[in-house]
């Protein structure tokens, strides 16, 4: 290190206020300052980045940036955001596969795209995203969509099973849906007749969102929505299934038995493109790999389109008379609509699906109205099938036939209006004057009442709850106020004066004068971060005798020994609990399978 003098010169300007004069002043003075021998290093400071900030937003841009919000497209420029009024390009009308046109506003301008719609219903009939009707009746799972090139990663399977007595026919079981890493599936149960949704294996409740899948219901069919790719698939208990692709993101870019996205209908494996007769046929191929279907791992493909028809539907069975309701797609309420949906073809199917076990001929009928509202007409025509095809809804809700807004709500003891439904859609909903008590609330109350629980939180009309600190007290919110009454689950006939309140189990015990020290199951709440669950696990419980002894110094003195029941063995098991994202969850807890009476403190 080398110790130098150096002379700084620093000059500082001083600015004066008299009337012409600007006076600017120098002053010298010595610094020393040590100075290492080494490497040259840079001490300018870096650049300031260039960027454009929004307080409001919290948001920052950098230069050169382009977006488009709020009808306008902004630039970042200079650490300046520039302006330029977003201009609508004059829409043009495509034409569409099946006429199934759509407007979309984005906010700012207004434009039509099209939608590729593919059906089932009954046993089962198809139609294509092109429009074209054919019948295909094998009971395996078959791919319906799939993209050619993948993009979205989307493919979708119709479970199918056997519904026809007598003949080879089957109807929609389920729709499996593979959508990026998840995979969705919709199921007819039919005790009660309902639609269940699973997302991976784990059972969900609608309304529910997930990953770019949001499941909604109207109490009767099952949507999943997927607004990224501005598609959705359906399913209602009467085995009516609904594939609808935005044509924008998948046309000519689909193959399976719906055929191809603004193309052909009938396609086989690896793109080869049949006439439209031949659909029976090309829907062989297209088997999905259901482990719990394997005997269809064999099952014939590749079918020839000239090969004659066999089980391929002709029309009824010979022994079968048609149901009348089938005469009901030419009453005067479906007139209107006729020019928009092939009534004849309808209700020829009509009369195939009558004569099945399940009587399915409502799946026509509702197919043929679901058309119909697609093309904005509402059919009432459930009332004109004696009851037959009526749709039960829960508690005191109500069947719509068309609606486009779900039932307002209650929350926090005011009115909160329900969301619009992204179609007309049918369902069960609460009768006119009526709300729902919550958003996901089955009880339709006229005002929003509700009740508080024990730590202040809101509680609907119809909710159940206990008191954390006396679960054996249970409650109700009704729309008359909370009401409240004992949970005793069994009592126990004891010697007088021997029986004794156990409030864990809400219950009257007796007492031994015996040892008993065991395991015994008590009901719990566990509570594990937003998860819980009411079950059984087992705790040490019973009695444990406690013996006198004499300790003797310089004088005798009589001490208890204090005995009290604990665990004495145990092993390691999974807890399953359900959370509020409607999602189970599995935890691991020591599961006691032994007890012995101990010294009281001890482990």
């Amino acid at each position: 290190n080398y110790h130098l003098l150096v002379c700084v010169m620093s000059k500082q300007e001083i600015t004066t206020t008299s009337s012409s004069t600007l006076t600017s002043v120098s002053t010298e003075e010595t610094t020393t300052v040590n100075i290492t021998t080494g490497p040259p290093t840079s001490s300018q400071p870096s650049p300031t980045p260039c960027l454009c900030k929004d307080l409001k937003q919290e948001k920052s841009w950098a230069c050169g940036d382009t977006w488009t919000e709020d009808c306008f497209i902004k630039r970042c420029l200079n650490g300046r955001i520039e302006l330029l009024p977003v201009v609508c390009p004059e829409p043009v009308v495509p034409k569409c596969p099946r006429n199934k046109l759509i407007q979309i506003n984005d906010g700012c301008c207004e434009s039509f795209s099209c939608d590729c719609r593919c059906e089932l219903y009954g046993d089962p009939h198809y139609i294509s995203f092109n429009g074209l009707s054919f019948d295909f009746l094998k009971s395996c799972t078959y791919i319906l969509v799939e993209e050619q090139s993948p993009r979205y990663h989307l493919a979708i399977a119709v479970d199918n099973f056997d519904c026809v007595q007598g003949l080879q026919g089957s109807c929609v079981k389920g729709v499996i849906v593979n959508y990026q890493n998840n995979t969705a599936k919709l199921s007819v149960n039919h005790h009660p007749v309902a639609v269940q949704a699973t997302l991976n294996n784990e059972t969900v409740q609608p309304p529910y969102e997930k990953d770019g899948l949001r499941f909604e219901t109207t109490d009767y069919e099952v949507n999943i929505f997927f607004p990224e790719i501005r598609s959705y698939v359906s399913l209602s208990p009467s085995f009516t299934l609904v594939v609808n692709l935005a044509m924008e993101n998948f046309v000519n870019n689909t193959q399976g038995q719906c055929g191809v996205c603004g193309g052909a209908s009938c396609i086989r494996r690896g793109g080869r493109i049949e006439n439209d007769t031949c659909c029976e046929k090309t829907a062989y191929d297209w088997v999905y790999r259901d482990p719990l279907k394997p005997e269809c791992f064999s099952a014939p493909a590749d079918v020839p389109c000239d090969l004659e028809p066999h089980g391929e539907l002709t029309g009824p069975p010979p022994t079968c008379s048609p149901n009348l309701q089938c005469h009901l797609l030419e009453h005067p309420v479906f007139a209107n609509c006729s020019k928009y949906v092939d009534i004849r073809t309808r209700k020829k199917n009509c009369e195939f699906d009558s004569c099945s076990t399940l009587n399915n001929s409502c799946s026509s009928l509702e197919q043929t109205a679901g058309e119909c509202k697609q093309a904005g007409f509402c059919i009432h025509w459930r009332e004109l099938t004696n009851g037959s095809c009526d749709v039960k809804c829960s508690g005191e809700l109500i069947y719509e036939e068309c609606r486009n807004k779900k039932d307002d709500f209650c929350f926090g003891g005011i009115v909160n209006s329900g969301p619009t439904l992204e179609k007309t859609t049918s369902g069960c909903f609460c009768p006119p004057g009526l709300v729902r008590a919550g958003n996901h609330s089955n009880i339709c109350v006229k005002q929003c009442n509700y009740c508080k629980g024990p730590l202040g939180m809101p509680k609907f009309v119809g909710e159940t709850w206990t008191d954390p600190d006396d679960h054996c007290m249970s409650f109700i919110c009704t729309a008359y106020g909370i009401q409240s009454e004992p949970r005793v689950y069994h009592s126990n006939t004891c010697p007088e004066g021997n029986a004794t309140w156990n409030n864990r189990d809400c219950c009257s015990t007796c007492e031994s004068s015996n040892q008993t020290c065991e395991p015994k199951l008590s009901k719990m709440n566990v509570t594990i971060d937003d998860c819980s669950a009411v079950i059984e696990l087992p705790v040490c419980e019973g009695r444990c005798l406690s013996e006198p002894w004499v300790l003797a110094h310089a004088y005798l003195q009589v001490k208890q020994d204090f005995r009290c029941c604990q665990e004495e063995s145990s092993d390691l098991r999974v807890l399953d609990v359900k959370c509020l994202d409607l999602t189970s969850r599995k935890y691991n807890y020591k599961h006691v399978t032994g007890c012995a009476c101990k010294a009281c403190g001890s482990h």
